[in-house]
């Protein structure tokens, strides 16, 4: 059982949830392969070297349009399994990037 006493919660935090938390990040795990996963990435994907400015620029949309962090994060999850299924020319990057953070 996790002790729960750092987020103010008095009980313990599998009752408070009424959830296994254990089971839940076993389950989270296993799913994770499904949206992030670096086995999936080529190396010489022409997109890498410049995937760290279209996060940036995801960021910076996200923050001038006042956008949960958590949307922007999946934004960029989409972006990547869009980039790793696909081949894109490189004109339409930033349209993608868009589309997926819409």
């Amino acid at each position: 059982t996790m002790l729960s006493a750092p987020y103010g919660i008095q009980t313990p935090i599998d009752e408070e949830l009424n959830i296994e938390t254990e089971d839940l990040f076993r389950d989270m795990l296993e799913r994770q392969i499904d949206y992030v996963s670096p086995n999936e990435y080529s190396p010489t994907a022409s997109y890498l070297p410049y995937r760290r400015y279209l996060v940036d620029w995801m960021s910076d949309v996200g923050e001038q349009c006042r956008l949960h962090t958590s949307t922007v994060h999946v934004s960029i999850l989409f972006l990547d399994k869009i980039f790793r299924t696909n081949d894109i020319p490189r004109s339409q990057w930033q349209l993608i990037a868009t589309a997926c953070i819409s």
